[in-house]
């Protein structure tokens, strides 16, 4: 029998091709989780927009509510110092039995 020393040409092929298989599957899964990454980011900027409009809508609409009640505040201040500081006049007028 021949002395056989290392490895066979068969061998050889079979781990290539296994690694490059094992390459192909890795390189398709790191593409996969890739695109999840910026479909979620996507969809968390989608949502970070919502949720900052949201905000400034409630914040526009709490500061129009101020500003209105600050006005009715300073309206009814104004009444008041107008009732306040009017005057009925007495009715003075005397009677003809006096």
């Amino acid at each position: 029998m021949k002395n056989e020393k290392g490895i066979t040409l068969v061998a050889l092929v079979l781990t290539i091709v296994v690694l490059l298989i094992l390459a192909a599957v890795t390189v398709y899964m790191v593409i996969g989780i890739t695109e999840e990454k910026d479909q979620a980011n996507e969809n968390t900027t989608t949502e970070n927009v919502t949720t900052i409009e949201e905000n400034t809508t409630d914040e526009n609409n709490t500061n129009e509510t101020n500003e209105t009640n600050e006005v009715s505040t300073e309206n009814e201040v104004i009444e008041n110092d107008v009732t306040e500081n009017t005057t009925v006049p007495e009715n003075n007028t005397t009677s003809p039995e006096e």
